[in-house]
């Protein structure tokens, strides 16, 4: 019933729009737990929408509210009859891939998967993917499985989010690419996961850790986050955990790696080798940390509005250009270490952040006209001002370079 639906709505959005109208977008992946491969392919175009009584709101074909209104379900099931004309997202597979994911098998696996549902090649005016060798190769071999039959082109587009998320790893220096664009940012990124990855495997670390919070009378702290590849955003929110349980994490590695803690062997193995300063997070990383949360926060919020499935092109237009110009702005506002604190400001819960730093340019006070810096100071006068790490402006002209051309400002 469900693919017939799906084939229903198809036909009636051809009739209504033509060809071109179906912009689909595909994933695969391999599972590390379940130790399989899996692939997914939706199909967006814009749907009839109705809302039920009940709070849903779904797409009905045309022929399907005929019958509806026949039987007397419409006035039974629907708030009203009035359609809302959105964008729907159509499953079309979900299954598991045995066979070698190379280029070829998926263009043909996505051709059959569309065809399945009444989606014939000059239906299709976009295909979205990732940016991995196989999946940008697959669009090809759609392409070239249906040349013959489509009266135009399938515009081969990568997912934004994904394009995002790969600038965000060039700038961080933890990118998998042949050139690293910054290694020393990458040094401290990988270092925090070392230490993070370290202690959330093991419970014997972990309660070391939650010893030091009752040691502290934390009441509430933020989990460990670790850095996972296949997970978006998860740099950025490996640094913001590593951030807020800053001093008990010190406290806490000092514990694990001395004579007669749980980590005594790795402290000999890396003495031997000189290479314990590596096990410990200094504090110019944690400078570097605090200021590396605040500064890929915009390119964090475009990620997340990349993969909102209301994104229009209007409006995704103007995350772009937003994300850009935060990225380079002589100034940004990022969060205090608050686990520091003692006395009278002492934190408790440590989940609660306070966005009370302004990290600015060295000069950034003297370029600005007598207007601006009345404005500045209106607005930002009550944060504490501090100035911006050199590795951390590398960091936002990597991010901001990246972007731009990802996002194809320009070439």
């Amino acid at each position: 019933m469900y693919n017939l639906q799906i084939n229903i709505l198809v036909k009636e959005g051809h009739l209504r729009y033509s060809n071109g109208f179906v912009s689909s977008n595909s994933d695969f992946w391999h599972d590390p737990t379940r130790k399989d491969s899996f692939g997914a392919v939706c199909a967006n175009m814009t749907m009839k929408h109705y809302q039920f009584r009940n709070g849903l709101i779904l797409a009905i074909s045309d022929t399907t509210l005929a019958k509806m209104r026949e039987s007397g379900e419409a006035d039974d099931l629907l708030v009203t009859q009035a359609p809302i004309l959105m964008r729907g997202t159509a499953l079309l597979d979900f299954c598991r891939v045995e066979e070698k994911k190379t280029g070829e098998f998926l263009g043909k696996w996505l051709s059959e998967r569309h065809t399945n549902h009444g989606i014939i090649m000059d239906y299709i005016g976009s295909h979205v993917v990732d940016s991995a060798a196989n999946a940008v190769s697959s669009v090809e071999h759609l392409k070239f499985a249906s040349e013959g039959g489509r009266s135009h082109d399938i515009v081969a587009e990568r997912c934004d989010a994904h394009k995002a998320n790969t600038a965000s790893g060039e700038a961080s220096g933890t990118s998998l690419h042949k050139i690293n664009l910054h290694p020393r940012a990458g040094e401290t990124m990988k270092k925090l996961h070392s230490a993070l990855s370290r202690v959330h495997r093991s419970k014997q670390r972990r309660d070391v850790l939650n010893a030091v919070h009752q040691e502290h009378l934390r009441t509430k702290v933020p989990r460990l986050q670790p850095h996972v590849v296949t997970r978006w955003r998860s740099r950025l929110k490996e640094a913001a955990a590593g951030n807020a349980l800053q001093r008990d994490f010190n406290v806490a590695l000092g514990k694990m790696l001395c004579e007669g803690g749980c980590d005594e062997d790795l402290l000999k193995e890396h003495t031997k080798q000189g290479t314990v300063d590596s096990l410990f997070i200094q504090p110019p990383d944690w400078d570097f940390l605090l200021q590396y949360e605040g500064a890929m926060k915009p390119m964090d919020r475009f990620i997340v509005f990349a993969q909102s499935a209301k994104t229009v092109v209007h409006w995704e237009l103007f995350e772009s250009v937003r994300t850009l110009e935060e990225l380079n702005l002589p100034f940004f506002i990022t969060c205090a270490n608050t686990s520091k604190r003692t006395g009278k400001n002492f934190a408790a819960d440590l989940t609660i952040r306070e966005m009370s730093i302004c990290v600015m340019d060295k000069d950034f006070m003297f370029d600005m006209i007598d207007e601006e810096k009345e404005d500045y100071q209106s607005k930002y006068s009550s944060l504490t001002p501090v100035v911006q790490l050199p590795d951390i402006a590398l960091v936002r002209r990597i991010a901001s370079r990246k972007f731009s051309k990802r996002v194809r400002f320009y070439s």
